[in-house]
């Protein structure tokens, strides 16, 4: 990494965006008022009804639930799109263009909670989550409500006879069609788009369409692809197809340690921890930090007890960098969102809000040594990682290029097993393991799984789906 990096890394670039220290104060900005609190009972509501079985059981009560965020989504975009007249009418009021994007935030953790929805009826499949994301995002909710009759029509019809339907307006990973079907949950997505003068679009349609020459728009082939790869489980990739071959991961993380810190945060204001060797995670209750810090000289002098470590850094995550994402329209594909990560309600809704702010790093040397005691290298090509990073702006970068880019991942960061030479693509893992608080011990259990599955002296090409239900709620 460049010298510039591991000073904003271990917090001696002060004044760049990406320092912690300033992405601190931009929370403590936005998310620090009292406006926030009347938002998080509410939420943390809703999510403990998004955990519930029994709307996964009941396609009629699947659909209300999605209807009900869906209408609170609608209205939030309208607060959003209101702010958005305001600040043109007013360009110098900063006040008025703080409060619309602390508006838009909040609409986007609802979508949060929908995205969870979708992550739970698809059974935590990362390859069906990657696949109906891949699009751009739908934009505001508000403005659509006089079309979305003949989508709530098709969707309605399908719960009556006894289907399940994902509303892809309420969430933000959604993004291919308008609408999913499913015989059962879990269950592989049917996928249709709903155009007001058309009709309902589904990939049988379109099929036919194709099949009789007749003209199709790119919408309609993106969800015709979308829905071949989703029930054959296949790949598209350069032209071709590969298989996607289901590995099991099922060994521990760090996600109920990473709980508790974020636990004794909101008790306490402030909380850092060591998880591993190699994993530091501190965490901030910016509301409770407000109420009992009335300067900044006795926070700073918080921030300096914390076990913060000095060694050099490889990687680092907050949840904020999450919400700038979704800001920027864009999301982390295949990457669970915290509303099915083990916590309490109340935590997920401060993490989903940006209340509470936790920031996780990872020390190179040390993750180096661990990778070592299970015979394995980690081996990182700087060169091109810095390139493709360049290349992008840091949203963008946090979204579908740092997942999925468009050269061959290996090319960036692999692992290699030191006595057979086997070497495993990681650049996945290398994106999500400060995310989702993985441990070595996890990714060299799904490394092993797919050098059992590989053919000896042969390049295995397939997509590898790392079934871990058991880590989500």
């Amino acid at each position: 990494m460049s010298k510039e990096e591991d000073q904003i890394n271990n917090g001696e670039n002060h004044d760049h965006p990406f320092d912690g220290r300033n992405v601190l104060k931009e929370c403590f900005t936005l998310f620090g008022g009292e406006y926030y609190d009347s938002f998080i009972p509410g939420m943390t509501d809703l999510v403990k009804l998004a955990r519930d079985p029994q709307y996964y059981k009941d396609p009629a009560k699947h659909f209300s639930l999605q209807v009900g965020l869906l209408d609170t989504i609608t209205k939030m975009d309208e607060v959003v799109a209101q702010g958005k007249q305001e600040a043109r009418k007013n360009s110098d009021d900063k006040d008025i263009a703080i409060q619309r994007k602390r508006n838009r935030v909040i609409a986007l953790a609802y979508r949060q909670i929908s995205d969870g929805i979708a992550w739970r009826s698809v059974g935590y499949s990362r390859f069906t989550i990657r696949v109906v994301s891949q699009a751009r995002s739908p934009g505001s909710a508000h403005g659509k409500e006089i079309g979305r009759k003949k989508e709530m029509d098709y969707a309605a019809n399908v719960v009556r006879n006894n289907g399940y339907v994902l509303v892809h307006d309420a969430t933000n990973v959604l993004r291919v069609g308008d609408l999913s079907a499913l015989k059962s949950i879990p269950g592989i997505p049917y996928l249709s788009e709903v155009k007001n003068k058309k009709g309902i679009a589904t990939p049988k349609d379109i099929d036919e369409r194709l099949e009789g020459g007749s003209p199709t728009t790119k919408q309609e082939d993106r969800l015709w692809q979308a829905q071949i790869m989703l029930s054959s489980r296949q790949w598209y990739v350069e032209g071709g197809t590969i298989p996607v071959t289901e590995l099991s991961a099922k060994k521990k993380d760090f996600l109920v340690s990473a709980g508790a810190v974020l636990k004794q945060a909101v008790n306490k204001g402030v909380y850092g921890k060591m998880l591993s060797s190699y994993m530091y995670i501190e965490a901030f209750d910016v509301r409770k930090i407000m109420k009992d810090f009335k300067d900044a000289k006795s926070f700073q002098s918080l921030l300096d007890t914390l076990p913060s470590p000095s060694a050099e850094l490889l990687s680092i995550h907050s949840n904020y960098d999450t919400i700038a994402t979704l800001m920027g329209n864009e999301v982390m594909r295949s990457v669970p969102p915290y509303t099915i990560f083990p916590f309490s309600a109340e935590i997920v809704a401060k993490l989903i809000t940006g209340q509470l702010v936790f920031r996780t790093k990872i020390l190179r040397k040390e993750l180096e040594n661990e990778f070592l005691k299970y015979g394995y290298e980690l081996i990182i090509n700087e060169k091109d990682l810095d390139a493709a990073a360049q290349d992008e702006d840091h949203v963008a970068f946090l979204s579908s290029r740092i997942l999925f880019p468009d050269k061959d991942p290996d090319a960036f960061v692999h692992i290699r097993h030191n006595k057979s030479g086997f070497m495993y693509p990681m650049q996945m893992f290398f994106a999500t393991i400060a995310y989702e608080f993985l441990s070595v011990e996890y990714i060299v259990s799904v490394a092993e799984a797919v050098r059992v599955t590989a053919k000896p002296g042969e390049r295995s090409a397939f997509y590898p789906e790392v079934t871990d239900s058991h880590r989500w709620l």
